[in-house]
């Protein structure tokens, strides 16, 4: 669906009220950074983007899976994440850091 009518299954949704409430307050926080992982940044996910937009968040780290380093997917996401950044006002500005989502490694975590 479109972001406004995700908006209004999250305001029919406890849990997902809540993550959306966790996500703007982590965005009001000075200096924080963010990774991105799997997300599009797509306009039909406008109501988070705006709390990002409208945040404090000083880095945003988006990752980026290249089969190929021609991906037309990513060179989209970047597109969009350079539209997020430009939206930001001068006083606090938005750096983003791109990295490969594959040399990650999230999810095979040795302790």
């Amino acid at each position: 669906g479109n972001s406004d009518e995700k908006m209004e299954k999250i305001s029919h949704s406890a849990y997902l009220s809540k993550a959306l409430r966790s996500l703007e307050s982590i965005c009001k926080i000075k200096k924080t950074e963010l990774f991105i992982l799997g997300h599009s940044l797509a306009d039909n996910d406008k109501h988070i983007l705006n709390k990002i937009l409208k945040g404090s968040i000083s880095r945003i780290f988006v990752g980026l899976y290249r089969p190929d380093q021609s991906s037309s997917y990513d060179n989209e996401i970047i597109k969009r994440a350079e539209k997020l950044k430009s939206g930001r006002n001068n006083k606090k500005p938005l750096k983003i850091i791109y990295f490969d989502s594959q040399s990650a490694n999230i999810w095979n975590r040795e302790d």
